[in-house]
């Protein structure tokens, strides 16, 4: 068996390995990230553990907006396009100088205004200077694993990646037991330290190989392309990240850290999410092209109740997931992971939608979509979280992303009909119906935490469904994988 699946390893092209590799790397990731969560939860008290996550969270969107997220398309779209490797070197070089000067001058503001800072987003000095020492950082590494990724250089890329995380991990373990108090300011260290250390190396050589001449040169280039995306980009991300701090900021950073207990659940349901999603994009990508519509209606149908019926499997098994993740005083957790699974699969359907939405390059309508529903969110927890506690947030959050996905459904109608004559790629009588059953399921998961014979049973019953769909499932994946080769 083991030499079968040498000799099938060795025949793939660079190309197969290094996508392989990828998506191994990516599983690896999320696995480490629920693999220490227990961890963590355990050796760190709610609040300080609420600060973590929080943390995390603000820098994520600051990440964003100081470093324009140049890797996603200005420095990928240069390195595809220009020929030479100096001037791919000077690309580098060029929007790595603006985000630090950009970060750097924001990071001199924040420290003049700490304390006002550190007021507004409910988090200490330390943890907002760490962030911004991080997010400088950030960049260069992500600006050598893009090209690598071009170079399939698989195996370099998988060795840092997994490194820094295994590496930031144990250093913060090591760290955070040693700790009497600010446990979180030891726990964002590890990550720090390592992000700065990797970052400084790639930061070096990037301006070894180009020099420090010309750094403005494509300046312009850059915001040129990814600024109009930024829009988009930060409210996808406020609309994921801005519950923990909002939670943080108006109810506590010990309720924060139970909320974001409930999303490491989702973590699960979200990496399944995402490589569905992965292997779809190519696949619709193809399928638009040649005009075979009712085949991605029939494959995303399926597919839609395959993410609904593993959806419900990890959602009926919540309490004990959040036991294996958390020490009992986040056990409360469970009566947010139904909102929180279900917002994953209303998730899925404007992913889905947004597909054909860049395939026609509908850019502007995914922008508005996004930045609607991180309005709605904001609005929603404001109002709603001082009334009935952190619990609301999990369900504002499920509300705004029934809106996105009602906003790219109506743009997808739209594009039916000015580019594939009236056909619909998605049927809006089995969404209407799967969207109904995701939301009666969620309600009945609710009750049913406090009646676990009666779970079991529907667990159990899940778990033959998905069992008698297993054939139908695969050679739906073995189709669109066919395909994509």
């Amino acid at each position: 068996m083991i030499k079968k699946l040498s000799r099938a390893y060795r025949s793939l092209s660079v190309v197969a390995k290094a996508s392989l590799w990828f998506m191994l790397c990516t599983m690896l990731q999320k696995c480490l990230a629920i693999i220490t969560t227990p961890i963590f939860t355990r050796i760190m008290d709610s609040v300080q553990y609420g600060y973590f996550s929080t943390y995390l969270s603000i820098t994520t969107i600051f990440t964003v907006i100081l470093t324009f997220n140049f890797d996603t398309c200005a420095y990928i779209n240069g390195i595809t396009k220009f020929d030479s490797e100096t001037e791919k070197d000077c690309l580098a070089t060029s929007l790595l100088s603006l985000t630090a000067v950009v970060t750097i001058v924001f990071g001199l503001i924040a420290f003049f205004f700490k304390d006002y800072l550190s007021k507004l987003l409910s988090l200490p000095v330390t943890l907002i200077m760490f962030m911004i020492s991080e997010i400088l950082f950030i960049p260069p590494v992500k600006f050598w694993m893009v090209r690598q990724r071009f170079k399939y250089r698989y195996i370099s890329v998988v060795a840092v990646t997994l490194g820094m995380l295994i590496v930031n991990n144990l250093l913060g373990i090591f760290l955070v037991l040693n700790s009497t108090a600010n446990q979180a300011a030891y726990r964002v260290f590890s990550i720090a330290i390592v992000q700065i250390i990797v970052g400084l190396f790639f930061y070096i050589q990037f301006f070894i190989k180009s020099g420090i001449f010309n750094f403005t040169k494509y300046w312009s280039y850059g915001l040129h392309l990814n600024l109009p995306l930024i829009p988009h980009g930060l409210s996808i991300v406020i609309l994921s990240s801005s519950d923990k701090v909002m939670i943080n900021s108006m109810v506590g950073a010990a309720q924060a850290g139970i909320y974001g207990v409930a999303y490491s659940v989702g973590l699960i349901i979200n990496s399944i999410k995402l490589s569905l999603v992965d292997a779809l994009k190519s696949w619709i990508y193809e399928k638009l092209k040649k005009k075979q519509l009712s085949e991605i209606q029939n494959v995303c149908n399926l597919i839609f109740l395959m993410n609904i019926l593993l959806t419900f499997l990890i959602v009926g098994l919540a309490p004990e997931i959040i036991k294996i993740l958390a020490a009992p005083q986040y056990y409360e957790a469970v009566y947010i992971v139904p909102p929180v699974a279900a917002s994953s699969y209303f998730t899925f359907i404007y992913n889905v939608c947004s597909i054909v939405e860049l395939y026609y390059e509908r850019n502007k309508r995914i922008m508005i979509a996004s930045v609607i529903a991180a309005i709605t969110n904001i609005i929603l927890n404001y109002a709603l979280i001082p009334i009935y506690g952190y619990f609301a947030a999990g369900y504002t959050t499920l509300f705004s992303y029934i809106v996105l996905s009602i906003l790219h459904y109506f743009f997808l109608k739209n594009i039916q009909k000015e580019e594939l004559d009236g056909v619909a790629i998605i049927n809006p009588k089995s969404i209407l119906f799967l969207s109904l059953i995701v939301l009666c399921g969620m309600i009945l998961f609710t009750y049913l935490y406090s009646h676990t014979l009666i779970r079991m049973v529907v667990v159990i019953i899940l778990i033959i469904l998905c069992i008698i769909n297993k054939d139908r499932f695969v050679n739906v994946i073995k189709s669109i994988k066919r395909s994509k080769k």
